[in-house]
């Protein structure tokens, strides 16, 4: 039968009722420290079975009494749940870096789509006559009021809204046929 003063021995023996009683009546001690450490409930869980194997593999390397044991156990806890850390620390920053080299792609590929579309409303402009170019251009690129723009051009408001009216409806058009 395994009990306290003689589980590290059978551990040893490789016992397998020993790493029961190892892990019926240490295993809340490490999840606790883990958990500690981790303030996560999952990896905390992944940490406690992690450091029983590794204390089952290591127990050889035990030097010390029954009393010894538990601070033991707390001492591979504390640096496992630590290399965990690390590892959790170095993958986010990995999704991180991903997350980042897709938001740029996609920031280009929205500034190359820009600037095609730009490229095509500018094409179909200069298609345009002349009157409606003109107030367009002055509207929209030069961001002018229609009041400014009547009084520039010497006609009237209504002359400039028809003019822009008409020349949106044009552009439209023009970039429907175009797809």
């Amino acid at each position: 039968m395994v009990n306290k003063d003689n589980f590290i021995i059978r551990l040893r023996k490789r016992d397998l009722i020993a790493l029961d009683y190892l892990v019926d009546n240490y295993s809340q001690l490490v999840l606790k420290v883990s958990y500690s450490v981790l303030n996560n409930l999952d990896l905390s869980e992944e940490c406690t079975n992690d450091v029983v194997l590794r204390a089952w593999d290591n127990i050889k390397s035990f030097k010390g009494d029954i009393n010894m044991f538990p601070k033991w156990l707390v001492v591979i806890t504390k640096r496992h749940a630590i290399d965990i850390i690390r590892k959790e620390k170095k993958h986010s920053k990995n999704v991180y870096l991903d997350d980042e080299i897709s938001i740029n792609t996609r920031d280009v590929a929205d500034e190359v789509e820009d600037s095609i579309a730009m490229d095509v409303i500018h094409s179909e402009i200069n298609n345009l006559d002349n009157k409606s170019k003109d107030v367009i251009v002055r509207r929209i690129f030069k961001d002018q009021k229609v009041n400014e723009i009547s009084k520039e051009l010497g006609i009237s408001e209504t002359a400039v809204s028809n003019r822009l009216s008409r020349g949106k409806k044009k552009l439209i058009c023009a970039l429907e046929r175009r797809g």
